[in-house]
């Protein structure tokens, strides 16, 4: 598994042959977007296309939808928060949030 820090390098050195010092193209985030248009610039053979993506591998237990509340608070759960919400949203939530 590798950290977000000093092991993203790392890992691109590792798996990828070719390493350039500069690309046409940086997509940021794997996700179903940030793939989808990769492969998509990627097309264009004189372009040079970099996908980067956060985080070490995948907990199994994420697959299952029911499972996503015991993966909060975990190394899975990037903890990102809102502001309060003054609507009928995140009642159930510590300060509505």
């Amino acid at each position: 598994m590798f950290t977000y820090e000093g092991d993203i390098l790392l890992f691109i050195c590792f798996y990828i042959q070719d390493i350039k010092t500069s690309y046409d193209f940086i997509v940021i985030g794997g996700g179903t977007a940030g793939s989808v248009i990769a492969n998509r610039l990627s097309e264009i053979g004189e372009w040079s296309v970099l996908l980067l993506e956060a985080g070490g591998d995948e907990a199994i237990l994420g697959q299952v939808p029911v499972n996503a509340a015991g993966l909060q608070l975990t190394p899975y759960d990037w903890q990102y928060k809102t502001i309060e919400q003054a609507s009928g949203a995140c009642h159930g939530s510590v300060n509505k949030q």
